[in-house]
């Protein structure tokens, strides 16, 4: 079954295979936990173009964020992870 999300496609064939599931030690459901869904490492997952801005901006946010000073070392590195695997994302 299908399930849309902002950013990406949830293909939710297998709950069993689903990355959110697992991440989360959620027992097997009808659905994806889409608010934490990794498109880029769940096999169920696809990405579209018409999906792509809402990436985009959201990876905007956080080189905007990188650029602060606000943060602690620790907090910018996550952040930094995050900006680099959603820029990995076609």
């Amino acid at each position: 079954m299908l399930h849309l999300s902002a950013a990406n496609y949830a293909w939710f064939e297998d709950p069993a295979k689903a990355l959110c599931l697992k991440l989360t030690g959620a027992k097997p459901t009808s659905a994806p936990l889409t608010g934490l869904c990794d498109s880029a490492c769940c096999p169920q997952a696809t990405h579209h173009l018409t999906r792509r801005s809402v990436r985009q901006n959201a990876a905007d946010d956080d080189a905007v964020l990188l650029a602060g000073p606000r943060f602690l070392p620790a907090e910018k590195d996550q952040l930094r992870a995050e900006y680099e695997r959603s820029m990995r994302i076609p």
